[in-house]
């Protein structure tokens, strides 16, 4: 692995770390980036949107919007869009 990809898993883990001292289960919180939703079911993860939690997520890029629907490990967890 480059060391350019490490450098950016450890910003990653980083922001993760930071986030989840302030993100509890029953949150509402915005992902502005949703992208692939990586981080997005990661969100609804911390914030049991299974039970709870809610979870918005956008991204301006037409092609990506679709992406993180397919990410989607637990179908258990409600997926609404808009177009």
């Amino acid at each position: 692995m480059s060391r350019q990809k490490n450098e950016f898993i450890n910003v990653i883990n980083w922001a993760h770390k930071l986030l989840a001292e302030v993100i509890n289960p029953g949150d509402f919180v915005i992902d502005l980036t949703a992208g692939r939703g990586h981080d997005t079911l990661w969100l609804a993860q911390q914030v049991d949107a299974i039970h709870r939690g809610q979870v918005v997520a956008f991204d301006v890029q037409q092609t990506r919007q679709g992406n993180w629907l397919q990410l989607q490990e637990s179908p258990s967890i409600p997926v609404a869009t808009a177009d």
